[in-house]
Parts: C-alpha cells; sequence; structure tokens
C-alpha cells in the first residue's frame, strides 16, 4: 500500500513538471522479477545548476533519464546507453560501470556525456539502489 502511494505521488508530481507529456518511465523487467521502482529525473545532484545540464529542456531530461534508468539496470557494465532528442538536437551517453556492494546495498558508478551545440560534458555519479529497489544517488 505504502508503494502504490508513492507510485501515485509520484504519476501526479511527474505529471504536472512533464505538462501531461504522456510519457511511460517504468522499467521493463522480464515476467516472474518484480518491477523495481523507477525514477523519472537524473540522479546527477545539481544537473539543473550545471553548465551543459541548465541547458536540457524537459524532453532531454526524460531522455537521460529514461537512459541513466536502462544503464544502471539493464545494461552490462562498461555499455553505453545512448540518448537523443531529435528535436532539440541533444544527445548523450550513460555509461555505467561493474556493481559492487557497500553496507549490502547495490551500487554503480555512471558517468554521463551530454552534447548540446557540438559540445559534450561529462558528468559522473555513483547510485545504489534502496531498499524498495530505487536507484538513488550515492553522494
Amino acid at each position: 500500500m505504502i508503494l502504490a502511494r508513492r507510485i501515485c505521488g509520484a504519476v501526479v508530481v511527474l505529471t504536472l513538471l512533464a505538462g501531461c507529456a504522456g510519457t511511460d518511465n517504468t522499467a521493463g523487467v522480464s515476467a516472474g522479477t518484480p518491477a523495481p521502482a523507477t525514477r523519472s529525473d537524473a540522479l546527477i545532484p545539481g544537473l539543473a545548476e550545471n553548465g551543459v545540464g541548465a541547458r536540457l529542456d524537459a524532453e532531454d531530461r526524460r531522455a537521460l533519464a529514461e537512459a541513466e534508468r536502462r544503464a544502471l539496470e539493464d545494461a552490462g557494465p562498461n555499455r553505453p546507453v545512448p540518448w537523443t532528442n531529435p528535436r532539440s538536437g541533444h544527445f548523450g551517453q550513460v555509461l555505467a560501470g561493474p556493481s559492487y556492494f557497500v553496507n549490502d546495498r547495490n551500487c554503480r558508478d555512471y558517468a554521463h556525456t551530454i552534447t548540446i551545440d557540438g559540445q559534450a560534458e561529462t558528468l559522473r555519479g555513483t547510485a545504489c539502489r534502496d531498499a524498495e529497489g530505487v536507484w538513488r544517488n550515492a553522494g
């Protein structure tokens, strides 16, 4: 019940933030596996204040966050997960390192390379999965 409330709350917030864009940010998991909770915003702290991050629009952020989720959740170590926004022309990739454990939590270091107007910037972070299955910034 608590998880359902959190998901409903997240859906309301996402709907307000996305202007009812109708995107689906649920995780794709195999049958028989409980679906982990997801988040739709990128994990990198201060992304909005960052030079290149401040120039990302809502559609860029959704594409980046989905690539981040896929990199952390599904991609093998050091396998780039690309994203692109044809409307803005912005693109990038997320690269997650191997999993490791800290205090019984699954963690992965990751790097975003974001390219805007030919200018590439790489931002790094560490994410750990919490008890509810949500990847959270470890910093």
